[in-house]
């Protein structure tokens, strides 16, 4: 037996991904850091969690990063710690 669910029907219950515009565009996908519209996303890792970002936000992403890894680097030499993190 089929059954037809309202979300099948309504385009406002179907994902952001799979809604279309009145004119039938499909929407374009926006950036979790800067909140616009971009043609592609990048998966960079922060913090342990998967984040869809433009490309100039995921550089700045890997660079402050990479700043929060040398300063702490720097922060176990002060102190003279020589085992892991």
């Amino acid at each position: 037996m089929w059954r037809c669910y309202p979300s099948a029907l309504d385009p406002a219950a179907r994902p952001a991904a799979l809604r279309q515009t009145a004119s039938s565009e499909v929407l374009m996908p926006v950036c979790a850091s800067c909140k616009e519209e971009v043609d592609d996303v990048v998966v960079v890792k922060v913090k342990g969690k998967n984040k869809k970002v433009c490309e100039d936000c995921a550089d700045e992403l890997r660079e402050q990063q990479e700043i929060a890894e040398a300063s702490e680097e720097a922060v176990r030499d002060m102190m003279g710690y020589k085992g892991r993190w």
